[in-house]
């Protein structure tokens, strides 16, 4: 089938941006392997050590 073929068969192909739900986005930030907290509390404890040395 050739290009011209497709087009009159089923149209101009449309290009559209493609969009994440919040629930999707919501997902990935949640499953990352290193939350904002968990580098916080580690640069915390860091903070600690070098104050008391």
């Amino acid at each position: 089938m050739s290009r011209k073929e497709l087009v009159d068969q089923h149209g101009m192909p449309r290009y559209v941006s493609p969009a994440m739900k919040r629930e999707v986005q919501q997902w990935i930030r949640s499953s990352q392997v290193i939350t904002r907290l968990d580098y916080e509390v580690a640069q915390a404890a860091a903070r600690s050590q070098i104050r008391k040395g």
